[in-house]
Formats: structure tokens, sequence, C-alpha cells
């Protein structure tokens, strides 16, 4: 049975190449994609929008995904945030996993970002 509402994502990525990427993955008839270049950005959107998912940077400048993830997560304690970093050493998994990721992603592992979005959906 196809979904019936639009899974809404917001993708944090200082780079507009990847934010693309993640975009070009979702299918535009079950994920409304909102974009945000900056951490700062990221806690903006999130309160005015509140995505069902966020696929949070984790370096950025600014502020970077860990601080974004804290900062969204002290806004709704429920917010479910996927960090992608290139950087996958036990350290930046457990900065994450402190910060309230419910995931943690690595880029050069994009192709389970769908699967782990769709095992997260919420239902309806």
């Amino acid at each position: 049975m196809p979904p019936t509402t639009l899974l809404k994502l917001l993708v944090v990525d200082d780079h507009a190449g990847f934010r693309h990427t993640v975009r070009q993955m979702f299918d535009a008839s079950t994920a409304k994609i909102t974009e945000a270049a900056s951490g700062e950005e990221a806690v903006k959107i999130f309160a005015a929008e509140r995505p069902d998912r966020v696929i949070m940077d984790m370096r950025m400048p600014g502020m970077g995904g860990i601080s974004a993830t804290q900062a969204i997560r002290q806004l709704d304690g429920q917010a479910r945030v996927i960090v992608i970093s290139q950087f996958t050493e036990a350290e930046y998994r457990e900065q994450a996993q402190r910060a309230g990721a419910v995931e943690f992603l690595d880029k050069e592992d994009m192709s389970r970002l769908v699967e782990i979005i769709r095992g997260q959906r919420p239902q309806p």
C-alpha cells in the first residue's frame, strides 16, 4: 500500500552537491525535502517546519552537525536526526549519539540512507 502522506525531510550540508545527491535518492511523490546549508539554518527550519527526519552533516562552518543536533533535540526530544559524515572514527559516532542522533551513516555508504529512513517511517 503506498504511503498516504509525504515524509518531510530536512537535508543539512554545506555542500550543495551533496544536498542534491540526497534529494535525488527520494521520490518527490513520497518525500518533501527542504535543504539547509548550515547548522544555524537547520535549527531555524526545524523549528518552523518540524520535519519527520533530519539528515545532518557533521562538519560544517559555523554551527556544526553535533551542535545543531543538540539544538534540534532541545526543541523536540523526539526529533529523528541521522548524522552523516566522512569521518567515521568511534569518537565521531559517540559524539553524534551523545547529541541525540538516532543513526550515524558513513557518506561512503549512502546507499543505506533510503533503507534507514523507510525503516523509521512514522506509522499513519
